[in-house]
C-alpha cells in the first residue's frame, strides 16, 4: 500500500490553491505507542510544522510550535506529535475516560478517505494519550464536535459534528514534558473504510490536523 495525503482536499475538489500535501513515509520499524517520540520511525517520517491559525485570527501564523510525524505500514498509519507551549501551565490535560476529554488541548486528526466531503474520522489526543474518536457526516451540521471549528475541506463553515457513538480500534499514547506534551497514534486501515484506487496509483486522502490551546481559546490547522 502506497499512498499520499492530500491536505484539505485542495486541487481534488478544486477548492483553496496552495494548501499542503503530506507522502508519508513508510517504515518497517513501527513505533512502540507510548507517547515517547524515541522511535527510529520518527528520524525518517515526514514533519509537518507551519501550522496557520483559526481562532482568534483566522489565517495568522500559530502561536504555538507543533511538530507533527507522519508514517505508515502495511497495516497501520501513525503519527507522532510535540506539542509545544511557550507558557506550559496554560496546557489542559486530564486523565478522563475515553471520548471524555472535549475539555482538554487536543491534537486531532481528521480523514476524508474518499475526497468528497461527504463523511470522515477524527480521531484525537490529549497530553495524557486520552483518546477520542468519531464519524462526520456532511449532513450533520456545525459544531465541530466539541473542537476543530476550521472548515470541512477549507470552507469557512464548521466541521460536521461528530458521531461520538462510533468507536473503533486504535493506540494512543502521551507524556507530558517540560515543554508541554509529547503523544503518538496508530490507527489501523482496517479501522476506516477507503477506496481502493485503479493499477499501481496510490491512495489519496484528505487530511486536516486541528491543535486546540483551550487556554488561549485558540485552533491551529495544518
Amino acid at each position: 500500500r502506497a499512498f499520499r495525503v492530500v491536505a484539505d482536499l485542495a486541487e481534488a475538489l478544486g477548492l483553496v490553491a496552495g494548501r499542503p500535501r503530506v507522502t508519508p513515509t513508510r517504515t518497517n520499524s513501527p513505533p512502540n505507542i507510548d507517547g515517547i517520540l524515541d522511535d527510529e520511525i520518527w528520524a525518517t517520517a515526514a514533519h509537518l510544522t507551519e501550522f496557520t491559525q483559526q481562532a482568534p485570527l483566522d489565517g495568522a501564523p500559530a502561536t504555538e510550535a507543533t511538530d507533527v510525524y507522519v508514517a505508515y505500514d502495511s497495516e497501520k498509519i501513525y503519527f507522532g506529535f510535540h506539542v509545544h507551549y511557550q507558557d506550559p501551565s496554560i496546557m489542559r490535560a486530564n486523565r478522563v475516560e475515553r471520548d471524555r476529554a472535549m475539555q482538554d488541548d487536543l491534537m486531532t486528526v481528521y480523514f476524508d478517505t474518499f475526497l468528497d466531503q461527504q463523511r470522515g474520522y477524527d480521531f484525537d489526543v490529549n497530553g495524557f494519550g486520552v483518546q477520542g474518536e468519531g464519524v462526520i457526516s456532511a449532513d450533520e451540521g456545525g459544531g465541530g464536535g466539541g473542537h476543530g471549528r476550521g472548515g470541512w475541506g477549507g470552507s469557512q463553515g464548521a466541521i460536521p459534528r461528530a458521531d461520538r457513538s462510533w468507536n473503533t480500534l486504535f493506540d494512543t499514547g502521551g507524556q507530558i514534558v517540560a515543554d508541554g506534551f509529547t503523544a503518538e497514534m496508530a490507527i489501523p486501515f482496517k479501522s476506516l473504510r477507503y477506496p481502493n484506487p485503479p493499477g499501481e496509483e496510490p491512495h489519496r486522502w484528505g487530511l486536516q490536523i486541528v491543535r486546540e490551546v483551550k487556554g488561549k481559546d485558540q485552533e491551529n490547522q495544518v
